[in-house]
């Protein structure tokens, strides 16, 4: 599995979401979940001067492409959304970023090295702070709850 935020293509992406384990393996399955809002606030003030306004574009044409080569169910067209790289939570009014590998392809307005540039400098950052990171231990009927949704709009 390659890390990512799910379903951050829609026009209005998941607000809280419920993860529920029936049943786990003996071995492995763990899952690491990274704080986007620390992710934010550990970058400089200067950085985040510089991302104010900038916006990406989230698909899921790959994942359209991927199913249809493996036989896989298509619930739909891909579509194409663009989404604020950094969000303000609608009820604490906290910075988070909105970036992810799976669905992110482009910031609007860069060229594609500029925009890989970027993203591949966010990505690393959220994936490399362990300080900013949750690792979950699944067991059998473990709930994780997280809220990455109501950020929007910026």
């Amino acid at each position: 599995m390659a890390w990512h935020s799910d379903n951050t293509y829609e026009v209005q992406p998941l607000g809280i979401t419920f993860l529920y384990a029936l049943e786990v393996p003996d071995e492995g399955g763990d899952t690491v979940f990274v704080d986007t809002e620390m992710a934010y606030k550990r970058l400089s003030p200067d950085f985040q001067e510089r991302l104010k306004g900038l916006q990406a574009m989230h698909t899921a044409r790959d994942q359209t492409v991927r199913a249809r080569e493996n036989d896989g169910y298509v619930r739909r067209e891909p579509i194409d959304t663009v989404h604020p790289i950094v969000r303000t939570h609608t009820t604490t009014g906290k910075k988070a970023l909105f970036v992810n590998p799976q669905f992110t392809r482009q910031v609007v307005g860069f060229k594609k090295e500029e925009s890989d540039y970027l993203l591949k400098f966010l990505y690393d950052h959220m994936t490399s702070g362990h300080g900013m990171q949750c690792r979950v231990k699944w067991e059998n009927r473990s709930v994780v709850v997280f809220d990455i949704g109501s950020h929007y709009p910026s």
